[in-house]
């Protein structure tokens, strides 16, 4: 995703709303629009382990499941809840995910791909 937000080093709160939003583009920079995407996919998990959060495993979030892409821009947003931003172990002070994504156009015959981290903190334990 070309413009992809890279979430900042700002810790968010663990059972808190996080937005990732970028712009959904070819791979010249050229924003694709929703119709001329076949699909967009996230995979969401813990970055030290690989465990898949909250069943965001290869989800479609093509205006679905708390994504969308706008109709001409290509503008993407995916909203995850309380239930996407916990803690790996509540022994842990703090966690670190990545949402990863794909997206497939031209027919199925091309794919994009983006990654972001951002990180999760207990709101219990301190280091």
């Amino acid at each position: 995703m070309s413009g992809f937000q890279t979430i900042d080093g700002t810790c968010r709160p663990e059972n808190s709303t996080v937005e990732i939003a970028g712009t959904i583009t070819d791979a010249s920079g050229t924003p694709i629009p929703a119709a001329s995407l076949v699909s967009v996919k996230v995979w969401l998990f813990h970055k030290a382990t690989k465990a898949i959060i909250n069943n965001h495993d290869a989800q479609d979030v093509k205006n679905a499941n708390g994504g969308t892409v706008d109709s001409t821009s290509g503008a993407f947003v995916l909203a995850l809840g309380p239930l996407d931003t916990v803690l790996e172990s509540q022994s842990l002070a703090t966690s670190d995910i990545v949402a990863e994504f794909e997206w497939v156009y031209n027919a199925g015959a091309s794919t994009g791909r983006a990654s972001v981290q951002f990180t999760v903190g207990n709101l219990v334990k301190t280091p």
